[in-house]
């Protein structure tokens, strides 16, 4: 009998043209994928670990030109950013061409239940690693968290229903990203290819922020823009630093750096501005489209929002309550405006709002600094069981 020879040759070259609609789902791991542990993802993992105390890690001679200020003037700045926990790097990885699922949830609290339930809820959230991001909100629901997992099930026994079981959660609506367009005004691998990795602020925002709290000044938000500012990844940190840092190559560094987040794009950098140390808010919208709305059409609706600057966040939904999610700073931007924008967009049905005081998380990055736990990682799915029974 003639044996049967199974390939896992995942680069098999025209694998995919065989079939009419090719393998895919949330979960569906990529071909071609960098391993997110591989030495090509070192450069991001040593700045990370010493960017506190090196701002020199970054390259100050890109930074001088772009910012129009001196090295020294850039990295006694950047300290105090730091020290005052108004800064953090950062990474967004592509999760979903590794085989791990984005997914969101939003919850409602029951009407009438005390406020100290809240709170306990909150402080629950803030410590569990399974949560990648999350904020706490007042409005139309009191919670919307994101985490990564490899199935729905592991998502759901580990993370979502020991969560929903506390009897005083009326409801909790689970939505699965389909396309992450853009975080903390950084554009995403799903952007338009021409936007991807573009830090992108809408006409007078920045001018706004100056205006609305006390910690930065323009100077300060200058260099923060120039540090997301997009540029060649050879720009982007000085890899005789951290190869002098590391004992490693520093090309064989920038080289790695350049695959994942140029070529294969599934790293995206970005030095987060914390708003809510600033004294600041977030508006999230929570929009339903009409059921009779195609796939197609819903991903052009998305595309509208994202060409928005004023919302800092998109999500496109798949299967869920929810379709999208659009997030704006509540002081810098008219979200009046904007909910108008959303609700007179004729494929819309519903458009749930709430108002975000408190992040737990930026990407596994812990934000409570009350606590000493200030920047500590989680990597995407930790405190997860392993995804297969």
């Amino acid at each position: 009998m003639k044996s049967t020879q199974v390939t896992t040759d995942v680069n098999e070259a025209g694998w995919r043209s065989r079939y009419r609609l090719p393998p895919r789902g949330i979960g569906y791991l990529e071909p071609g994928m960098v391993d997110p542990n591989s030495g090509e993802t070192l450069a991001y993992r040593i700045a990370k670990s010493i960017y506190q105390q090196r701002p020199d890690v970054f390259n100050l001679a890109w930074l001088c030109r772009e910012s129009r200020l001196d090295r020294q003037e850039i990295q006694h700045r950047f300290r105090r950013l730091y020290d005052e926990r108004l800064v953090m790097l950062a990474a967004a990885p592509a999760v979903q061409i590794y085989g791990q699922g984005l997914y969101y949830w939003f919850n409602k609290i029951h009407a009438g239940t005390l406020g100290g339930v809240k709170d306990l809820v909150s402080e629950s959230c803030q410590k569990n690693d399974a949560i990648w991001s999350g904020y706490k909100t007042s409005g139309a629901f009191d919670f919307v968290q994101g985490a990564c997992a490899a199935t729905l099930d592991q998502l759901l026994w580990d993370v979502v229903l020991p969560e929903t079981a506390n009897r005083h959660f009326a409801w909790t609506r689970l939505c699965p990203v389909a396309r992450a367009l853009r975080s903390e005004h950084v554009n995403l691998w799903d952007a338009p290819a021409d936007k991807y990795r573009e830090y992108e602020w809408a006409d007078q925002e920045l001018e706004a922020l100056a205006k609305k709290q006390r910690k930065l000044d323009e100077t300060d938000i200058r260099l923060i823009v120039a540090l997301n500012r997009k540029r060649p990844v050879a720009d982007y940190f000085d890899f005789g630093v951290l190869a002098e840092a590391s004992g490693l190559d520093g090309g064989a560094l920038q080289a790695g750096f350049e695959r994942v987040v140029e070529e294969r794009r599934q790293l995206v950098p970005v030095v987060y501005m914390n708003w809510q140390k600033l004294g600041l808010t977030q508006t999230i919208f929570a929009v339903r489209l009409r059921r009779d709305v195609a796939l197609d059409a819903r991903s052009r609706i998305v595309d509208g929002f994202s060409a928005v600057p004023d919302f800092h966040t998109v999500w496109q939904f798949t299967d869920a309550h929810y379709d999208i999610g659009l997030i704006a700073c509540t002081q810098t931007t008219d979200t009046a405006l904007l909910r108008k924008r959303i609700e007179t967009t004729a494929e819309v049905d519903l458009v749930d709002e709430a108002e975000a005081y408190r992040q737990f998380r930026c990407w596994g990055c812990r934000l409570d600094d009350s606590a000493g736990m200030w920047e500590q990682c989680a990597a995407p799915g930790a405190g997860l069981s392993e995804p297969r029974a």
